[in-house]
């Protein structure tokens, strides 16, 4: 908890430690049409739009974003240059043989495979500072389907949908 409390500390000291940069960037806002030009964000920490560490692609008030477990996004910002409510649905697939420390027992059987599809919509909130850092919050409302299976076994599917909260720290660009 510390070292996050740090990292965003230090992402504030950088937005405000050239005011002067600030300024001149914020003048070139006002000459410069933004809705013609893309603009690029990764960030990392925990969301459902991107997983842990994710890349997004935006021009004007719509986003696609590529999260590192396979998954791609979909996200409208109310304000795109700016603080933001962001409104978006996301979808993934992840596959792979199970760990022996991570296998796990279902119905007195131990699976070693475990392939899950997943999708769901959420809503959130975007702090964007004029350095390009920016700390987006999210709450989606996520449904998986879990299939397990084993060499010789039968398959056992399970369902969920669960709320799913997210922060993320990104750099816009």
């Amino acid at each position: 908890m510390k070292i996050l409390f740090v990292f965003l500390l230090l992402i504030f000291a950088s937005g405000n430690a050239f005011p002067e940069e600030i300024k001149k960037k914020s003048e070139e806002v006002n000459t410069v049409n933004p809705d013609d030009e893309l603009f690029y964000n990764v960030s990392i920490g925990v969301s459902a739009f991107e997983c842990m560490l994710g890349f997004e692609i935006q021009k004007g008030n719509h986003s696609v974003g590529l999260g590192l477990c396979r998954q791609v996004s979909y996200r409208y910002y109310t304000n795109p240059y700016g603080d933001s409510l962001l409104y978006g649905l996301y979808a993934g697939y992840r596959s792979g043989y199970l760990q022996s420390e991570t296998k796990e027992e279902i119905d007195g059987v131990i699976y070693e495979d475990k392939k899950s599809m997943y999708a769901g919509v959420g809503v959130g909130y975007r702090w964007q500072w004029l350095s390009g850092w920016n700390v987006t919050t999210s709450l989606a409302i996520h449904y998986m389907d879990d299939e397990y299976s084993n060499p010789g076994q039968p398959k056992k599917k399970e369902t969920s949908v669960i709320p799913f909260p997210g922060i993320m720290v990104g750099y816009k660009f």
